[in-house]
């Protein structure tokens, strides 16, 4: 493993600065040294470093004190635990005397930003090394058919999402197939196999892990694995990028600040490529007065509407249970336009949320509950946005955000469709605890913000970017991220995300200038 070294000076110049230690961020950065080893590639990140192994997902830390304590230290301005929610304090339109039941361990809302709500409650993000990548759940299906960026040809869009796939370590044989999730597979397959296209079927869950007796989930670290051997990568943490320095049609530097100091320089670079996530990426745009039209806007979430299921089964489950991973298996039921035109997932826990009871047991009845989940494609509208104020600053000192945020009338009728798909797909497998009250999320909950950086065909006001990442007018500034993703998407979009920085990453490495 070849993590990037810890920089602790105050780099003057690099030839290239990465802002952001996600997922998406580290994998520019692997892309860049090996396609361009001579370059030095400095890394910004604004959150600190964790104790242990640096960009290590959380899942794979068995002890749950130290487990919490790399959460709190990823909160930004949250630096303490959250309380136990409920799921049902999630669900869209719920009085919460506490806003901090919408937040989720390792992550802080945007309102700890700034105080100010705004239409989207559950907006939230993590600051830490390895950023989203420590904490995510790892779920990678492959974009398919409306999904997909239709300015890149279906050949090339093949070949990147194996190669986000080979470094994201992606695989459907993480869990093996117990009694009960083989019922759920041959449920499901048998209600959509008539019509789901080639490769569509319901099926494991693809997921970024090293499968195996001990499941390493990855992480950032994973990733940086890939760094060639004397590669000049650096990582700064807690340093925030405040300002982007333009020069024409160049970025001639970034401003950072270092968090512990307040110390303000410039780091001189050939190439920029901000990868901060779908808020903070145009909030440092808007910062740096780079202002195209649709910046902030055609914000894009999933809707998530949950369930419930009891299966029965003929005889008990006999997998080994009450190990470290709650989670026992996840199952897929595809995207496909035309048959099931939402993502669709079943996640098995490793002790049935809805025990037997004493009856029950007394009875030999041999059921567990399982988790139905659909995520519903957004209607894409300009007006859904993120507003960047002049006047106003956020704990960080940056513009503040307000999100406007709304479900159109095409979003309420998708919504009410994939309850009735949720509900074919529970009777395909068992039987729907609640079949008249499906949870809808409250928006923002997915973490799967997207949009608001997009890319597009012509710099027409519509999109931030070309199709390959470059923001229009400037010739050495590309981004990385879900913001950069144009289209509705039903699935995850991790690996869609590193899939569309690969390629920029190619790009911006054949216009980078010889280097010294």
């Amino acid at each position: 493993m070849h993590p990037p070294s810890r920089e602790t000076g105050k780099p003057g110049s690099a030839d290239i600065v990465v802002i952001g230690s996600g997922p998406v961020g580290s994998a520019a950065a692997v892309r860049l040294a090996q396609l361009r080893p001579e370059a030095s590639i400095l890394v910004i990140e604004a959150g600190p470093w964790l104790p242990g192994v640096p960009g290590t997902n959380i899942k794979n830390i068995a002890d749950l004190e130290e487990r919490a304590s790399l959460q709190v230290a990823s909160q930004g301005p949250v630096q303490r635990t959250y309380g136990i929610s409920p799921l049902e304090d999630r669900a869209r339109g719920r009085a919460l005397q506490d806003p901090e039941a919408l937040a989720r361990p390792g992550t802080f809302l945007l309102t700890s930003l700034t105080g100010v709500a705004g239409d989207m409650r559950a907006a939230a993000m993590s600051a830490n090394v390895g950023g989203m990548g420590v904490h995510w759940t790892c779920a990678c299906p492959a974009p398919y058919g409306s999904e997909r960026v239709g300015l890149i040809p279906d050949s090339e869009w093949s070949a990147l999402l194996a190669d986000a796939q080979a470094l994201l370590r992606v695989t459907q044989n993480a869990y093996p197939v117990s009694k009960a999730g083989q019922k759920v597979l041959d449920g499901l397959r048998t209600e959509y196999a008539a019509a789901a296209p080639i490769g569509r079927l319901p099926a494991p869950m693809p997921l970024a892990v090293r499968a195996g007796e001990h499941r390493e989930w990855t992480g950032p670290a994973a990733i940086w694995a890939h760094l060639p051997g004397g590669a000049n990568v650096r990582l700064r943490a807690e340093t925030l990028a405040t300002r982007l320095v333009v020069d024409g049609d160049e970025v001639r530097a970034v401003e950072v600040r270092d968090q512990s100091s307040g110390e303000v320089w410039q780091i001189r670079t050939s190439l920029a490529l901000v990868a901060a996530d779908s808020f903070r990426t145009p909030q440092l745009l808007w910062a740096s007065g780079i202002r195209p039209r649709a910046l902030g806007r055609y914000l894009n979430d999933h809707t998530q509407v949950m369930g419930l299921v009891d299966i029965e089964l003929d005889e008990p489950d006999e997998r080994t249970r009450g190990g470290d991973d709650p989670v026992a298996g996840i199952y897929w039921i595809p995207f496909s336009d035309e048959v099931h035109p939402f993502h669709g997932q079943v996640m098995q826990f490793d002790l049935s949320p809805v025990p037997l009871s004493e009856e029950e047991q007394a009875a030999g009845v041999n059921r567990e509950s399982v988790g139905l989940g659909y995520f519903v494609q957004k209607d894409l509208r300009a007006e859904d946005r993120v507003v960047f104020s002049d006047e106003t600053r956020d704990f960080y000192g940056m513009p503040a955000m307000t999100i406007e945020y709304g479900l159109s009338e095409t979003d309420e009728k998708n919504i009410e469709r994939a309850k009735i798909f949720l509900r074919r797909s529970a009777a395909a497998i068992g039987r729907l605890r609640d079949p008249d009250h499906q949870l809808i999320l409250e928006p923002g909950s997915s973490l799967h913000y997207q949009g608001t950086v997009r890319m597009g065909a012509a710099d027409d006001g519509t999109c931030v970017t070309d199709d390959t990442s470059r923001v229009w007018g400037l010739s050495n500034l590309y981004l990385g991220g879900n913001g950069v993703i144009p289209t509705p998407t039903a699935g995850n979009p991790t690996l869609t995300s590193v899939a569309l920085v690969l390629r920029a990453a190619e790009a911006a490495a054949k216009g980078l200038p010889g280097l010294d």
